[in-house]
C-alpha cells in the first residue's frame, strides 16, 4: 500500500500526517511517498501532472492512497484499507466526498461547476483524498491532463476531477457515506463533536463508522484535532496549524481565476468590450445630467 501526498515544503500538520502513517502503520508493509518536495509550487493542475509522473513508476496493480499534505491526518490501519479496497472497489477510483459540507449550492456550482449526478444522488467529489490502483489513477489522471491545460496556474484539480467524473459518473465510486474518509471541513455546521469521537491512540470514529482519513478542508483549525488524536504540540506546531485569516479570501480568489480561464477569449473579449461601453454610456449621462453653471454677474460701482 502506498500512501501519496504532495508537498513542496514543511508546515500545516505534514508533520502530522507523516507521524499519522508511522504510528498506525507498519513501515515495512506500506510506504509514505511525498511528492514535489523541494519544487516551486505551480498550482494544483501541475500537482495532477506530477502526481501522474510518480505513480507511473509504480507496480500497476499497487494500491495507492492519494491525500492532501497540510490538512490531513491518517485515522486507521492502510493495511485493513487497502483489504476493504480489494474486496469492494473491483479496481476503480474511490472518492472522498463533501458530503457535510454547508456551502451553498450556488456557492458549489460556481466553485467547482455542476455536481456529479449518480442513481439519483448530487454527489460533490474532493480531491484532497482518494483511492484506487496504481494503474486505474495512472488512466484517471491522463484523461485529465490530456484534455485540459494543467499546467495554467489557475487550473484546478477538483473542478477537473469532478468534471471528468461528470462525463461517466459509473466509472468511479464515491465515498458518500464517510465510511472510508472523513471530509470535516470549516463548513461542515452540521457535522458536530458528538459525531465525532477522537482517541487517544490516533483513530476515530463517525457514528457507528471508522474513517482511515481524516481531512480537516478549508484551513479548519486543527489545533484540537491534532491533541484529540493524542499529538504532542510545541507552541511552534500550534502556529504551523493555525487558520489563516485570509484563507476563504484567496481561496475564492483562487476559484474566480480558475473559472475566468475556462471562459474562451473571444467571449471574455466581449465581456471587455460591452464593460467599456457601459462606462462610456455612464460617463455620457452624467454629463447631460450636470445641473448649468449660473453665470458670473459683475456689478459696476
Amino acid at each position: 500500500m502506498k500512501v501519496i501526498t504532495f508537498a513542496t515544503k514543511d508546515g500545516g500538520a505534514l508533520k502530522y500526517l507523516e507521524e499519522s502513517f508511522h504510528r498506525l502503520n507498519d513501515s515495512s508493509r506500506h510506504e509514505f511517498i511525498t511528492v514535489g518536495w523541494g519544487k516551486t509550487w505551480r498550482g494544483f493542475g501541475d500537482r495532477l501532472i506530477q502526481y501522474r509522473d510518480e505513480i507511473s513508476t509504480l507496480d500497476p496493480a499497487a494500491v495507492c492512497l492519494v491525500v492532501d499534505g497540510y490538512d490531513v491526518l491518517l485515522t486507521g490501519d492502510m493495511g485493513d484499507l487497502e483489504t476493504q479496497y480489494k474486496n469492494t472497489a473491483n479496481r476503480k477510483v474511490v472518492f472522498s466526498t463533501e458530503a457535510h459540507s454547508s456551502i451553498s449550492v450556488i456557492g458549489n456550482y460556481c466553485v467547482m461547476g455542476p455536481p456529479v449526478k449518480r442513481n439519483g444522488d448530487t454527489i460533490h467529489i474532493c480531491a484532497g483524498a482518494y483511492i484506487g490502483t496504481a494503474q486505474s489513477l495512472v488512466t484517471m489522471l491522463n484523461q485529465v491532463i490530456t484534455t485540459n491545460d494543467c499546467n495554467h496556474p489557475a487550473a484546478d484539480d477538483q473542478y477537473l476531477l469532478t468534471k471528468l467524473c461528470r462525463q461517466d459518473p459509473d466509472n468511479y465510486l464515491y465515498d458518500t457515506e464517510s465510511k472510508w474518509f472523513l471530509t470535516w471541513s470549516a463548513f461542515s455546521d452540521n457535522l458536530t463533536r458528538k459525531d465525532v469521537k477522537l482517541s487517544a491512540d490516533g483513530t476515530m470514529s463517525y457514528k457507528s463508522q471508522h474513517p482511515f482519513v481524516l481531512h480537516r478542508q478549508f484551513a479548519a483549525d486543527l489545533e484540537e484535532t491534532i491533541r484529540g488524536l493524542g499529538y504532542q504540540m510545541t507552541a511552534e506546531d500550534i502556529q504551523a496549524v493555525k487558520r489563516d485569516p485570509n484563507y476563504h479570501y484567496k481561496f475564492y480568489k483562487h476559484h474566480v481565476e480558475h473559472q475566468w480561464q475556462l471562459i474562451p477569449d473571444i467571449v471574455k473579449l466581449c465581456v471587455v468590450i460591452l464593460l467599456l461601453i457601459l462606462v462610456y454610456y455612464l460617463c455620457i449621462n452624467t454629463k447631460k445630467e450636470a445641473p448649468a453653471r449660473s453665470p458670473h454677474v459683475h456689478w459696476n460701482i
